[in-house]
């Protein structure tokens, strides 16, 4: 089974030109007496070749872009949209 977290971090991949780094929520570690610990790496590697992993993330763009390009409900026609300058 794959999970939303598998598919988020495959999508980080991509994002992170081809870098896989295993999902770590940890931001800080810190003992009952203030001391900081170490917050394990998250083992980063290049899975995906940078110029593939480029070329996928500016197809997915498209692909979103294409998205919030059609006609939307009314009262969310400019979400996703530039701000216009006047």
């Amino acid at each position: 089974d794959v999970t939303t977290l598998d598919m988020a971090n495959a999508m980080a991949t991509f994002a992170a030109h081809g870098m896989h780094c295993d999902a770590t929520a940890i931001a800080e570690i810190t003992d009952r007496n203030g001391t900081q610990v170490p917050v394990p790496t998250g083992n980063c590697k290049r899975t995906i070749d940078v110029g593939v992993a480029d070329s996928v993330t500016a197809i997915l763009a498209g692909v979103i872009a294409q998205i919030l390009a059609r006609k939307r409900p009314r009262g969310v026609r400019n979400v996703g949209r530039r701000a216009m300058r006047q």
